[in-house]
């Protein structure tokens, strides 16, 4: 169990300085579920190919005839088109 009943940690925590990742390979045994995450979401990606693949929707977005797009409806725009076909959503 991770947390003990009463929701408190069973150890006390560690110093501020500490590496996250050094810290969650330390606590795997204590804390093999939040361990597991936070390997997953602290870590770097190695390659570039996320952020290309967003550019290119950027660039996809932003015609000549779309150029007075305010950001916010722009960052609407490109978060659909990234994501809705993670869901099978055909438009």
């Amino acid at each position: 169990m991770e947390l003990t009943r009463s929701g408190k940690r069973e150890k006390p925590r560690e110093k501020v300085k500490t590496d996250p990742l050094e810290y969650w390979k330390n606590a795997t045994y204590n804390f093999p579920n939040l361990a597991k995450g936070a390997r997953r979401y602290l870590s770097a990606t190695a390659t570039s190919v996320a952020s290309e693949g967003l550019f290119s929707t950027a660039r996809d977005v932003f015609t000549y005839k779309r150029m007075s797009l305010r950001p916010r409806k722009a960052e609407m725009i490109i978060f659909l088109q990234r994501n809705l076909p993670l869901y099978n959503y055909k438009y």
